[in-house]
């Protein structure tokens, strides 16, 4: 296996419940994150901005920018005008990240048109808006920015609804295939709601995800789980700052096909291809080039592999690669690349990532 980077990150002085997590499921992936040489690693892609444009549309519902319109017509108008400019600046971002590759339209991004039908519909509607004492609630708290300055952690939820002493922590989720809450997503809204009563004094009786189409899975809010959830973090960041200083981050390494999946640094990360296997369906390969070839649409590159782990030794082929990763006799790394219906054969797609390692 060849050398690869280590990262080198600051102190955590902070965090926000989705580092928590990261920091609960693989620490490692929180050294790559507080590593600045690193940052741009973490890019958006076409689901990340699907979910901003969500969030963004039922925000301003929130707060009742569509119902000044009382004729129906005009409503329409404003929230798909509010639509199309979300769109519009998520559509910039996406392509300034990704630049110089040319990145997909909106009209092309997966789940693009149901997402818009299910958004639109809500935002047209009274139920989406929340009024300041209307059926005994309490004005909403919508991307407030809370902290708990004890236990070094901030966030803002989405959405806090329902009167002081009942408050509901909602999680925004635009996906289309949006279930019963992940673990993950659990333990996020249990920490935004240890930081609601921290901050704000209510008190939080229920925590729920909510899809784009406004159904919700709600979970009572348990004190018990969130005080060992906080106890298990200090503990995890007390084990990540002594791996800093040991100079052994790489030990907190947990690979696994779920885990590493959307790892946006697995492309650097030494245990996930010491531990890759081609069952994991990632699109992943690492080896040295032996041969290439141009192609109508981009280079055809043949490699000996090192991972797959069960597959080392093998000859796989990579298609449509850019020319500036076709050298022979280089060790190329190759992530997120699409699988074909051939054997060990990927091709090349605008979100794929690669590094020469030499």
């Amino acid at each position: 296996m060849p050398d690869l980077p280590e990262p080198e990150p600051d102190a955590i002085s902070w965090l926000s419940p989705s580092l928590a997590n990261d920091l609960l499921d693989c620490a490692y992936r929180v050294a790559w994150r507080m590593d600045p040489a690193y940052r741009t690693f973490r890019r958006p892609n076409t689901y990340t901005e699907l979910g901003t444009v969500a969030h963004a549309m039922l925000e301003d519902a929130g707060k009742g920018a569509f119902m000044r319109f009382e004729d129906e017509k005009l409503r329409r108008a404003a929230v798909e005008q509010a639509w199309a400019e979300h769109v519009g600046r998520a559509h910039l971002e996406l392509a300034n990240a990704w630049s110089p590759i040319t990145t997909p339209s909106p009209e092309e991004w997966p789940g693009y048109h149901l997402t818009k039908a299910r958004i639109i519909r809500r935002a047209m509607h009274r139920r989406s808006v929340d009024i300041p004492g209307e059926g005994g609630g309490s004005s909403p708290l919508i991307e407030a920015e809370l902290r708990d300055d004890v236990a070094g952690l901030r966030g803002r939820p989405d959405r806090v609804e329902g009167p002081t002493e009942a408050r509901r922590i909602i999680d925004l989720k635009s996906g289309l295939s949006q279930a019963d809450p992940t673990r993950a997503q659990l333990r996020q809204l249990m920490l935004y709601g240890h930081l609601v009563e921290t901050s704000t004094g209510d008190r939080v009786s229920e925590i729920a995800i909510e899809d784009a189409s406004g159904h919700r899975w709600a979970e009572p809010f348990d004190h018990a789980v969130v005080d060992l959830l906080l106890s298990e973090i200090e503990d995890a960041r007390s084990t990540f700052e002594s791996a800093r200083a040991a100079g052994s981050l790489a030990d907190l390494a947990t690979p696994s096909a779920d885990g590493c999946r959307w790892c946006p640094f697995r492309l650097l990360c030494a245990p996930y291809w010491e531990s890759l296997e081609s069952s994991w369906q990632h699109g992943s390969v690492l080896g040295t080039i032996d041969r290439t070839k141009s192609g109508a649409k981009g280079s055809i590159v043949e490699m000996t592999t090192d991972s797959p782990t069960d597959a080392s030794g093998t000859s796989w082929i990579v298609s449509m690669a850019p020319a500036e990763y076709a050298k022979v006799g280089t060790k190329l790394a190759v992530a997120g690349a699409e699988i074909t219906g051939a054997e060990r054969h990927l091709r090349w797609r605008w979100t794929t990532v690669a590094r020469l390692i030499t």
